[in-house]
């Protein structure tokens, strides 16, 4: 009598992602979603702090094209763009991305308008930047964070503290003898360095200012956007963070509006 060969079952292969129904990875991505700044898809601008894409998105989207069209949208809920010809050029790639687009709720414009006056004064370029460092070293987190790193009244607190209002002196003082037109004979590093900074920085601006220059006579900024954005969607919540010369103070202040 011959035995009967009886095959053994094959034994269950454990579910992955990849092999998951549709409307499973749709639950699954859900859980993604940011809700703390969303009111029935709209933007609450006060609850957004600038968080960037949720890295497991980002890595999720790598994993199989279901996934990458499924965690596309939830990528930019907020897209943020800069007025400068480099930051438009990016919203314009991801924008082409159809999925990405489609999940894009809200628009955090900055708008740090680059005056021509600024260009041409080198001494008004450096009391805006001189301003802008103080404000950074006195500002009330990073007091806060270096009190907490080094202990609130330690040694070693005081000692850097002392340090950098020499260096933030030091700096200044090398910058005003760019502006000047002094020097002493034989410069040291260190003051030489200040001064390369200052003269790259004031270098930057002004290609800066001439990139926005033509993009505001040419009207490219708002019409790119206007362009991409997409069509047929409820309107998208809108932020607007500027900053503007006070020049009767020579103050440059900070605006915000939110739509």
């Amino acid at each position: 009598m011959v035995e009967q060969q009886i095959s053994p079952r094959p034994s269950p292969q454990p579910a992955n992602l990849t092999s998951l129904p549709i409307d499973i990875l749709v639950q699954i991505l859900d859980y993604f979603r940011e809700y703390q700044f969303l009111d029935e898809n709209r933007i609450q601008w006060e609850n957004w702090w600038g968080q960037g894409p949720d890295e497991t998105i980002c890595s999720l989207r790598l994993t199989c094209r279901h996934l990458h069209d499924l965690a596309s949208p939830l990528l930019f809920p907020v897209l943020k763009v800069d007025f400068e010809g480099k930051s438009l050029r990016r919203i314009e790639e991801l924008l082409r991305n159809r999925h990405i687009a489609s999940g894009v709720l809200g628009l955090h414009i900055t708008l740090e308008y680059r005056p021509a006056e600024f260009v041409a004064d080198l001494a008004k370029f450096v009391k805006i930047k001189d301003a802008a460092l103080v404000h950074i070293l006195e500002s009330p987190s990073r007091l806060s964070g270096l009190s907490i790193y080094f202990g609130n009244g330690t040694p070693w607190l005081q000692k850097v503290s002392v340090e950098q209002t020499h260096n933030q002196t030091a700096m200044r003082r090398a910058w005003d003898n760019v502006i000047k037109g002094k020097d002493a004979d034989e410069p040291d590093e260190q003051v030489q360095a200040y001064q390369r900074i200052l003269l790259q920085s004031h270098k930057e601006y002004a290609r800066l200012h001439e990139v926005q220059l033509q993009m505001i006579e040419k009207g490219t900024f708002v019409n790119t956007l206007a362009s991409l954005l997409p069509k047929g969607q409820q309107p998208l919540s809108l932020s607007i963070r500027g900053f503007k010369y006070e020049d009767e103070v020579d103050f440059m202040d900070k605006y915000w509006e939110a739509f």
